[in-house]
């Protein structure tokens, strides 16, 4: 994934962060010891880029690429010439992923972060012709939870829009969606449903469902009645779930 010489350094980040890890119980201060990058990243065969930034490491290591979360290791796929769009964009980690898969991928990114948009440009940057297939949008979509009403009044999401449906398709001119990801913390409750104009021009989905948000079950229920056929479902210990799922 990374090479021989990251993973060794990694390794030796483990004892000299020990106390970090042990209080923390996770192993992110050895992940935040690698520094912002930049990463290669050798996916799988013909499929590689780099990343950048805050937190690039623990999504290499992490969910993103190692776990391969949203892929589910070859479950579902990203096709040459692919309109993907990556809702809860981060700093670009699944755009980076997407645009590799081919020169005729296109990605529509969403991410009210201000920082977050500006690690983004950095790192999808980094990639020769990466950032001409890219199109962000700094917003909120979805429905506005405690989550999202916190974030108000958080420095780097203040002045970001909150935008509908409609408007977040007539801005990207988005006529079909091959891939659509989705991470935006409860608001896709609000987003996504059966009458949702993006969920029906998608074809896959990979999507964080928030137990704090809604009833994970009745949306896993809504996207089998809506024909998708649900490859994956992982469920975690507060009672939500990441499903992969595809349709013709």
């Amino acid at each position: 994934m990374l090479g021989l010489h990251p993973a060794l350094k990694w390794a030796a980040m483990i004892p000299v962060n020990f106390l970090s890890i042990f209080r923390q119980k996770n192993l992110q201060a050895a992940d935040q010891a690698m520094g912002e990058g930049p990463f290669h990243v050798h996916f799988r065969p013909g499929v590689d880029f780099c990343v950048c930034g805050n937190g690039a490491f623990s999504a290499i290591r992490g969910e993103m690429y190692v776990r391969d979360v949203y892929l589910g290791n070859g479950l579902l796929t990203i096709e040459d010439g692919d309109t993907v769009v990556d809702l809860g964009a981060n700093i670009g980690n699944l755009t980076n992923l997407a645009l590799a898969h081919g020169s005729s991928v296109r990605v529509n990114s969403v991410e009210p972060g201000l920082i977050l948009n500006d690690s983004y440009k950095k790192s999808i940057s980094l990639n020769d012709g990466f950032i001409e297939r890219t199109q962000l949008v700094r917003a909120s979509v979805g429905k506005m939870g405690a989550i999202q009403s916190s974030m108000l009044d958080v420095k780097q999401y203040k002045g970001a829009e909150w935008i509908s449906e409609d408007e977040l398709v007539s801005s990207t001119q988005l006529s079909k969606i091959d891939f659509l990801k989705c991470d935006i913390e409860g608001g896709e409750f609000d987003l996504l449903h059966s009458s949702s104009k993006m969920l029906q021009m998608t074809r896959k989905i990979a999507i964080e469902i928030h137990q704090s948000a809604g009833d994970v079950d009745g949306f896993i229920e809504m996207l089998v009645a809506q024909g998708f056929e649900l490859k994956s479902i992982q469920r975690e210990p507060d009672g939500s779930a990441t499903v992969l799922g595809t349709r013709s």
